[in-house]
């Protein structure tokens, strides 16, 4: 990624983590990074690793893809519930993923 793209990402990760209402240390745990390493990076100070970057980015499209999915007000189909069960899945294997080091 490019310093450009690292800085827009950060930018996007703390403009939704505001807009929830999470603290640095909440959305710190909920994304598998320590608290200093997301405060640091909000700050500007450095530049996060590649996995910090990763799961920064995880946590951005797991989350705008479960916000589409509830934001929708047409009546639920059966694809609708296979979406929204998907979007669970992937979450589940992201949080097993980090729990084994991967």
């Amino acid at each position: 990624m490019t310093s450009s793209e690292v800085k827009k990402l950060i930018s996007d990760v703390q403009s939704k983590r505001e807009t929830l209402g999470y603290s640095l240390r909440a959305l710190s745990k909920q994304i598998g990074i320590s608290f200093a390493t997301l405060a640091r990076a909000e700050r500007g100070e450095g530049s996060p690793d590649p996995v910090t970057l990763k799961r920064m980015r995880e946590w951005l499209a797991i989350d705008r893809t479960f916000e589409l999915i509830t934001r929708s007000a047409r009546r639920e189909t059966p694809h609708d519930k296979l979406q929204k069960r998907v979007v669970l899945l992937e979450q589940e294997v992201l949080e097993l993923k980090r729990y084994l080091g991967k």
